[in-house]
This record gives C-alpha cells, sequence and structure tokens, in this order.
C-alpha cells in the first residue's frame, strides 16, 4: 500500500506542478518573435501602398448622409496592369504586286480572323487564308512553315508562319480583290 500512495502522490504532483521545458520556453519565444514581425512588416507594406497610392489624403465626401468609399480609394486602379509594348511591330513593305517583306521571316497576322484554309503547293509553299472579322478574306502565300491549324482563330500581329525572302499577300472582298491600303483601311 506504502507504495501505492507514492505513485499517486508523484502523479498528483505532476499534475499540479506543470513543468516547463526549455523546448517549450524557445517555442514560445520563436512564435512570439515571429508574430511581432509580422505585425511588423505588415505595418510597413501598409504604409508603402499608402503612400504609392496616395491614399494617405483621404478625401471625404458625403452623398445623402454617407462616405462614399469610391472616392477615397481607388479599388479601379488595384487590378489593372498598364500596357506596355514589349517591342515594335515589323513594318510591311510592298515590293513587286502583292509580294511583301517585313525586315524579319515572320508573317503576322494583319487583323482578327479565322483560318478557313491551309494548302501546301509546291510553286507557293504553305498558302493560308484567313477570314478576317471585318469579312475581308486574306490570302498568305509562299510561307516556308506555317504556326496555326485549321479553324484557328488569330488576333491580329499573331504569327502565323515564316518565309524566305518574300510572301504573297491579296485581300478579296465579296468577289472583288482589293489592295492592301484598303483592306487596312477597313480595319
Amino acid at each position: 500500500m506504502n507504495e501505492l500512495e507514492r505513485i499517486k502522490r508523484r502523479i498528483h504532483q505532476k499534475e499540479s506542478v506543470p513543468s516547463t521545458t526549455i523546448h517549450d520556453l524557445f517555442f514560445s519565444f520563436v512564435y512570439h518573435s515571429m508574430i511581432s514581425f509580422m505585425v511588423i512588416i505588415s505595418l510597413i507594406l501598409g504604409g508603402l501602398i499608402l503612400t504609392k497610392t496616395d491614399l494617405a489624403v483621404v478625401k471625404t465626401q458625403f452623398s445623402n448622409g454617407m462616405i462614399k468609399v469610391g472616392d477615397w480609394i481607388p479599388f479601379e486602379n488595384w487590378f489593372i496592369k498598364p500596357e506596355v509594348p514589349v517591342t515594335t511591330l515589323p513594318i510591311l513593305n510592298q515590293l513587286e504586286g502583292n509580294y511583301f517583306s517585313n525586315g524579319t521571316n515572320i508573317v503576322s497576322s494583319i487583323s482578327n480572323g479565322i483560318v478557313v484554309y491551309i494548302n501546301q503547293d509546291a510553286s507557293y509553299g504553305y498558302q493560308i487564308i484567313i477570314q478576317n472579322d471585318n469579312g475581308i478574306l486574306v490570302t498568305y502565300s509562299n510561307l516556308n512553315q506555317i504556326q496555326v491549324n485549321l479553324e484557328d482563330r488569330v488576333l491580329k500581329n499573331y504569327m502565323l508562319g515564316s518565309y524566305q525572302d518574300k510572301f504573297y499577300m491579296d485581300f478579296l472582298e465579296g468577289e472583288t480583290y482589293i489592295s492592301y491600303e484598303e483592306a487596312m483601311a477597313k480595319n
């Protein structure tokens, strides 16, 4: 019985006195330090955002007794990324007839449209016909390689393929062939 009493006393002492080890103290210190660090970083970032978006000067405007939050917080500018052109587009140089060159070996779409025809011919190389959104059919031929498939939707300046020295383009509106300048005026 004496042994049983001793065991009960030891269990009771362990329950009544919480033991803190060095690991518990270290974890507590690291945890509180990280929370403090995150609060400080959040305050710094919030201050930088305020100075960057000119929110430090808050204008309060009242409309029917209510503050219009949208007047002093520019929500519309928060998620808009400004468009910055990466490079300039090559300029088409009309050679003779409907043959063109652009200083590169890349052929780009002149307008938005859908690829309606693709063919490979021994004399003309690859030939692509795109029906532009404005109804004009544009034929690109004398191409070495193509990067599009039939029924692909292409946007303006989308790379269609490549050529060696020059490539051919013609423009068909209805049943009438038109010039490059007329086709570009209708874009």
